[in-house]
């Protein structure tokens, strides 16, 4: 029942957040393209890798940073316990580091945009995609 309860909540703050867009052409060689419209749902990036790969993302989901284990998680649950394949790898330059820091952003939820790598998966291979060039990480309440 907390999950359902979880994913409408998704639904019903993508509709009130719908400012929420993504409209930048990615600047960078890798990131080929970009997703145009609301957040999306970190169930379709896993289950759907491929549509997103190489594309600049927005999704919303439980921060962890830690060495050797700094990933997006679908849930805080997910991150307790150890189900690393509902999380995506993520790498931050020391800007976002420090925004981390100074906004007390660890082991939270957080809305953040990057660039997705469906062959990257993290250390040990454990997460399910990797998300680099951050240019967006702030606190969802």
């Amino acid at each position: 029942m907390r999950f359902l309860l979880f994913i409408f909540s998704i639904f019903l703050c993508q509709s009130v957040y719908s400012q929420d867009t993504i409209t930048i052409k990615a600047k960078t060689a890798f990131a080929t393209d970009y997703i145009e419209g609301n957040t999306i749902s970190m169930i379709d990036l896993i289950s759907n890798p491929e549509k997103y790969h190489g594309k600049r993302i927005q999704l919303i989901g439980f921060l962890n940073v830690e060495f050797e284990g700094t990933a997006i998680y679908f849930h805080q649950e997910d991150f307790d316990k150890s189900i690393t394949k509902n999380g995506i790898w993520v790498s931050f330059d020391n800007k976002m580091y420090e925004k981390i820091n100074n906004e007390d952003l660890n082991q939270t939820y957080v809305i953040l945009a990057g660039t997705f790598n469906m062959k990257e998966k993290g250390h040990f291979g454990l997460w399910s995609g990797y998300i680099g060039q951050i240019y967006r990480l702030n606190k969802w309440n």
